[in-house]
């Protein structure tokens, strides 16, 4: 009983160790990841804005659907396996820069996404930056030394590699302003 008991306060323990070091670290943070494709800039955007197939070829997402328009800008709910976020369309620059903000004040995170696409040997960059807040101390910790603040758009730029038959390998970009 006094080992379970000792198990029991040492996870309690690491738990409230994990929250205090996640309620030190800022609430907002920017990262930005960019991969070069030899595919052009039009076929890239069409990829990237064609929300609705998203879910054929990005990682986490198993549904996108339009729902109703907020601010005056589309919106487009993003599902996976376990979260959903409505995704606004901030930002429309075709075909070289968009801009999605998750639309729900209420989930534990939140912020923007900005993709931009530049002509770059024979070929497209995408940058994509994220102007993030993770609102749960816990979750701060975990995004921060755990899965770091870059893995989903990491997976996603390789992702968006193999749709065009690329490996591709992101690397740091510069954050779009």
């Amino acid at each position: 009983m006094k080992v379970v008991l000792l198990i029991v306060v040492a996870i309690v323990g690491l738990v409230a160790l994990v929250a205090v070091a996640g309620t030190m670290l800022p609430l907002h943070h920017v990262a930005s990841r960019a991969a070069q494709f030899r595919t052009p800039a039009d076929s890239v955007w069409q990829a990237l804005t064609d929300f609705e197939r998203l879910p054929g070829w990005a990682p986490e997402l198993t549904r996108v659907e339009r729902v109703a328009d907020m601010n005056g800008h589309p919106v487009w709910l993003h599902t996976g396996k376990r979260w959903s976020a409505p995704m606004e369309v901030t930002e429309m620059v075709p075909p070289q820069r968009f801009t999605l903000r998750i639309a729900d004040p209420k989930l534990p995170f939140g912020g923007t996404w900005t993709y931009q696409l530049d002509a770059a040997e024979g070929g497209t960059r995408v940058t994509i930056t994220e102007k993030g807040a993770v609102r749960n101390p816990i979750m701060r910790f975990l995004s921060r030394f755990v899965f770091g603040q870059t893995s989903t758009m990491d997976a996603y730029l390789v992702a968006l590699g193999r749709k065009f038959g690329e490996t591709v390998t992101p690397v740091a970009g510069v954050p779009a302003s």
